[in-house]
């Protein structure tokens, strides 16, 4: 992870998945989510906001912990390989 919490093998992941991705990334409360919101209906792609695999990584832990952290990548890593398994026209990830 870089300083801004980027996780890089996501990139590397979705490249060899082969899946039309949107990557939204900017400060906390910058808009993110409204201008996915706003490209989900140009392009017709699947909207996955991060707060969701956050969300499941606060049911079990607290947030920056090494098992928070590694919860949070495989739900995120899980959904983008269903979403390039069933070959949806694109994702947009905030």
């Amino acid at each position: 992870m870089n300083s801004n919490g980027v996780n890089f093998k996501h990139r590397r992941t979705i490249h060899k998945l082969g899946l039309k991705f949107i990557l939204i990334h900017g400060p906390e409360a910058s808009g993110k989510l409204t201008v996915a919101k706003s490209l989900q209906q140009l392009t017709g792609f699947n909207l996955f906001h991060n707060h969701v695999s956050i969300d499941v990584g606060n049911v079990l832990f607290r947030y920056g912990e090494p098992a928070f952290d590694e919860l949070v990548f495989a739900v995120r890593l899980l959904v983008f390989e269903a979403a390039a398994k069933e070959n949806l026209h694109g994702l947009i990830f905030t």
